[in-house]
């Protein structure tokens, strides 16, 4: 991912083990240590939907009472195949078993319908977290099966979910892959501008609710 945007810092976990799907205790440890410094706060990239675990971790940064709300063409909220693990497939399920300050999840699918276990409430603080799945193909390429959603739609929805509330901290993941150790230009091209559209629209979201706030 390289947004090539001023506001963007990367941190390199790429040679740290356990923790690609199925995220181990030492890779948890590693991966938290590092988000503690910089906290929940602003727009995060997680790379490929095979990292969609790293959302409950910076969940656990948030103190406040908290309404997730998030856009995936998979519930992610499955037990993970192995036990004693956790994955990108269960860390709905694992945050809502971990955080008593979790109020509410909102999953909007690859349809664009929404699926509520609780209530917004305008007393509690919004994360937001978008997996490039729930686009179409055309849109943002994924190593995952997709939906149908388009920019426009995910605008939408949005921001009639949100409001004017606070919006404490956002995340994306679902990029491309590589195939034999090489990416594809056309699949980078795609998901790059994507993800500056996400980023900028997002940013802007974000920036109004804070000032009309």
């Amino acid at each position: 991912m390289n947004l090539e945007l001023p506001e963007t810092e990367i941190l390199d976990f790429t040679k740290l083990t356990g923790s690609e799907l199925y995220v181990d205790e030492n890779a948890e440890k590693i991966i938290s240590g590092e988000i503690g410094r910089y906290g929940c706060e602003g727009i995060h990239f997680l790379d490929n939907g095979n990292y969609h675990y790293v959302t409950r971790l910076f969940l656990h940064e948030i103190k406040e009472d908290i309404d997730l709300i998030y856009f995936d063409n998979h519930s992610d909220d499955r037990p993970p195949a192995f036990e004693g693990l956790k994955s990108c497939g269960s860390w709905v399920l694992d945050a809502e078993k971990e955080l008593e300050n979790l109020r509410s999840v909102h999953w909007i699918d690859g349809k664009g319908e929404l699926h509520s276990r609780g209530e917004l409430s305008e007393k509690r603080v919004l994360y937001v977290s978008v997996d490039k799945d729930v686009f179409r193909r055309e849109i943002a390429p994924t190593n995952w099966d997709q939906g149908e959603m388009t920019l426009e739609e995910f605008e939408g929805i949005i921001t009639e979910l949100t409001g004017k509330r606070k919006i404490r901290g956002t995340d994306i993941c679902g990029e491309c892959v590589s195939k034999d150790g090489f990416f594809d230009e056309c699949e980078l091209g795609q998901n790059r501008e994507t993800d500056i559209r996400l980023f900028r629209f997002l940013k802007s979201l974000m920036e109004r609710h804070e000032r009309d706030g």
